[in-house]
C-alpha cells in the first residue's frame, strides 16, 4: 500500500499536476502581471510631464478633456 501511495503522489501528483500549475503560475499569471507593472510604469513616465505645478496647465487639460468628453458624447447619441 505504501508503494500505491508513493506512486499517486510523488509521480502523478507532484510530477504531472503540481508541474502544469507551477508552470501556469510562473508563465501566465507572473506574466500578465509583470506586463500590467510594465504598462503602468510606462505610462506614468508618459503623464509625468503633466505634474508641473502650473495652475494654467492644468485649466489647459481639464479643458481640453472636457471639450473630448462633450465630443465623444454628441458623436455618439447622433
Amino acid at each position: 500500500m505504501d508503494e500505491v501511495y508513493q506512486f499517486v503522489t510523488h509521480k502523478i501528483i507532484f510530477g504531472i499536476i503540481c508541474k502544469a500549475i507551477a508552470w501556469f503560475d510562473h508563465v501566465i499569471v507572473d506574466g500578465t502581471m509583470n506586463a500590467l507593472a510594465l504598462v503602468t510604469n510606462k505610462a506614468s513616465f508618459a503623464i509625468r510631464k503633466l505634474q508641473s505645478g502650473s495652475i494654467q496647465m492644468y485649466v489647459w487639460i481639464y479643458l481640453i478633456g472636457v471639450l473630448l468628453l462633450a465630443a465623444i458624447t454628441f458623436f455618439v447619441l447622433i
